[in-house]
């Protein structure tokens, strides 16, 4: 063979060669191309996403993808579901002619997976004609390697759980159904979890999954894991931890059901925008979910912070449509015990505002009761509650900074409560109440309680804004004279000297300090009294009106006293005002301040001696008929004397009172009548005679008040 055809031959054979090489390179390039195109196909009609990456195939059924980037293509704010920066795909034979491609061994390598985007909105609906998953692809073997969770996708800088790597190993059991294992873990948090999953149905099932945190083993200078830097933030200390199971449907969410216990010990925080260290924090709770509902069920709850406590015993909380009800929620606020049902929409949770409504808690309160919202703090400023206590109503409140915004609560009690007044340390007992809140009022419309040995009926309304107008009425029956003494402030308040029991009705208005006035200057009130049983003749003023009408004192024993009277400018004026003892008869009218400064005219009747005058001129005593006594009575006024009837002005302090003798007093048919009452009664009816047009005196110092007559209805 000559020269020249042995090397046309080989020239030959080199081109054929690179013929094949070139065929050989193009099939290959053809057929990453084909593969790429297939697996993008797949993914996109079957997991409505995008799929962008690189392939390389190496002989003979090895594939490496790299920079896969698996994209929602209609999202709102577009991300990537998942990244991955290698997958490593082995086939059990290529993916040519039909059926669907048999994936022997499937490894992804750093994957990232935006937990934000993997779960829809709305549950997906299946398409008529649509092959499913695993008529597509089959996976005998699946491995991850080296993940991370996005909790978040900001669209200049993703926050990845970057110190947190997750690994997970699956295998098929059948073309459609896979079992699996999952395990991730952090430098706070450790995550593990195991079930199975059908590609089909898009149905999973996790048997068991634990997630616990412990927030003390590791250091908080760790920028890029979200625990470190939530724990820096709030101080975390203890450790948290949840496990439980679950069936998740996403075709039919009716279908979903699980469960999770929740433990929290020897936990600890710091919430820096109320400046509030939580000293310790003990969480017992189970939650689970179906259908119907998501509910979670606490067994034990405590929390301390600052000298107080919150624990809780029992109680549930039950999301079901667009509401959050708390069913039953049972525990403890420092000593005060409570018990707590209410409805909480969740619409107005996720703007930031938390609304309760349908509130009623059942209030057991202990004093010193601890620090509250606004308006209870306001109201335990000058009223410290006791006993149970029921609150109704709604009220909406800010998350953000914990101020309410605005409220309706109704108040009750039913006989076992009780309450101190703060600012003058009276007790009230056995109160059955009813009150209205609102953020700029209290409507009180029943106020019945036991105070200071008798009944107290009140009501009224109350401002809650600067100056604190009030107004209102109340009825006393049967209070201590003695207590009302030292609530007032009464001048030679021993006890000795205020003995007797005291029915009061009165109406009532004033406020706090307001234009330059202080609360007494603004204080008004009319009304009437009575004093039963009382021991008053050792009253300094009483005192000396007797010796200045010649009684002696250890003839003066038990009497009565009524009164109307008018509160205004700090001062007390006694518009009619009578004391009937056996032997001593008063009646009068003035002022007294609150400063104890008297300016009274008194006039007084020797009881004893006036039953004897009238005896001797026959006027019948006894008689309620006007004319049995016309013209036989006028005819005893017409005698009486100095020693009958005495006029007394009386002036100066009431610890230290001057009494003047007025001459010669002329003596009203009215004042009469009534001292004739006086002999013939011993104790009680009092104030009704004073109200007898027939019998009442003509001299008064101001108007009658528009008050009815105690008892009458």
């Amino acid at each position: 063979m000559t020269p020249n055809r042995k090397a046309r031959r080989w020239r030959l054979a080199g081109l054929i060669l690179l013929l094949l090489l070139a065929t050989a390179v193009g099939l290959r390039i053809l057929l990453e191309r084909f593969l790429l195109h297939k697996i993008q196909t797949a993914v996109q009609q079957n997991f409505h996403t995008n799929l962008s990456a690189e392939l390389s195939y190496r002989p003979p059924f090895t594939f490496v993808i790299r920079d896969c980037h698996f994209a929602i293509p209609h999202h709102a704010a577009p991300a990537d579901l998942i990244d991955v920066a290698e997958v490593r795909v082995t086939l059990s034979r290529l993916p040519l002619g039909g059926g669907p491609t048999l994936v022997k061994d499937l490894e992804l390598i750093d994957p990232v997976v935006d937990l934000q985007s993997l779960f829809p909105s709305a549950p997906e609906q299946p398409e008529n004609g649509k092959r499913n998953p695993s008529q597509v692809l089959q996976i005998g073997h699946l491995i991850i390697k080296n993940g991370r969770i996005v909790l978040e996708d900001p669209s200049a800088q993703r926050n990845a759980w970057g110190q947190i790597r997750l690994n997970l190993d699956a295998a098929g059991t059948s073309p459609a159904d896979y079992r699996f294992n999952f395990a991730a873990g952090g430098p706070i948090a450790r995550l593990g979890a195991d079930g199975s999953v059908n590609v089909d149905r898009r149905v999973a099932s996790l048997d068991h999954f634990a997630l616990k945190a412990d927030f003390d083993s590791a250091p908080r200078a760790l920028a890029q894991d979200p625990l470190a830097v939530l724990a820096a933030q709030y101080r975390l200390h203890g450790t948290a931890s949840v496990e439980g199971s679950a069936h998740i449907d996403t075709r039919h969410p009716a279908n979903n059901f699980g469960w999770a216990a929740f433990t929290v010990a020897n936990g600890a925080a710091y919430l820096p925008d109320a400046d509030l260290p939580i000293n310790s924090i003990q969480l017992s709770a189970l939650a689970s979910f179906d259908k119907t509902d998501v509910r979670v069920t606490v067994s034990n709850f405590l929390e301390h912070s600052e000298g107080t406590s919150i624990s809780l015993d029992r109680g549930a909380f039950r999301a079901a449509g667009d509401a959050l009800n708390v069913i039953g929620l049972d525990g403890k606020y420092g000593n005060d015990q409570f018990t707590l049902s209410a409805q909480v929409p969740l619409i107005s949770a996720s703007h930031g505002i938390l609304r309760m409504n349908d509130i009623d808690c059942r209030a057991d309160f202990h004093p010193p009761s601890p620090i509250y919202f606004d308006p209870m703090d306001t109201i335990f400023a000058q009223f410290r509650p006791a006993g149970l206590w029921r609150i109704q109503g709604w009220m909406t409140g800010e998350l953000s900074s914990g101020k309410v915004i605005n409220y309706d609560l109704h108040v009750s009690s039913a006989g076992g409560a009780a309450a101190t007044i703060t600012a003058t340390d009276v007790d009230l007992t056995r109160i059955k109440s009813d009150w209205e809140l609102f953020p700029d009022h209290a409507e009180i419309s029943r106020f019945q309680c036991t105070a200071m040995g008798g009944s107290l009926d009140t009501g009224g309304t109350v401002d809650c804004i600067r100056p604190y107008a009030y107004a209102g009425r109340v009825t006393s029956e049967g209070t201590d004279l003695w207590s009302v003494a030292r609530l007032l402030k009464a001048p030679a308040a021993d006890k000795s000297h205020y003995q007797g029991v005291l029915d009061l009705r009165a109406t009532f208005s004033g406020s706090g300090s307001y234009e330059g006035k202080d609360a007494a200057a603004l204080f008004l009130a009319d009304g009437k009294f009575e004093i039963h049983h009382g021991a008053l003749w050792d009253i300094p003023v009483l005192q000396r009106i007797a010796d200045s009408a010649t009684i002696a004192r250890k003839a003066l024993t038990m009497s009565e006293a009524a009164a109307y009277f008018h509160i205004a400018d700090q001062t007390v004026y006694l518009q009619d005002a009578a004391i009937n003892a056996p032997v001593l008869g008063l009646e009068g009218s003035g002022t007294v301040d609150f400063d104890g400064n008297l300016d009274l005219d008194v006039q007084a009747a020797p009881l004893a001696d006036w039953k004897a005058k009238i005896q001797k001129t026959d006027v019948p005593v006894l008689s309620n008929l006007v004319g049995d006594v016309a013209g036989a009575f006028q005819k005893f006024l017409n005698t009486a004397t100095g020693i009958l009837f005495y006029e007394f002005h009386v002036t100066g302090d009431a610890s230290d009172p001057k009494v003047t003798t007025i001459p010669a007093p002329a003596i009203t048919l009215g004042t009469a009548q009534l001292f004739r009452y006086m002999i013939k009664t011993g104790d009680g009816g009092l104030l009704s005679a004073m109200q007898d047009p027939s019998s009442r005196p003509t001299t008064h110092a101001q108007s009658q008040p528009a008050t009815e007559p105690l008892g009458s209805k």
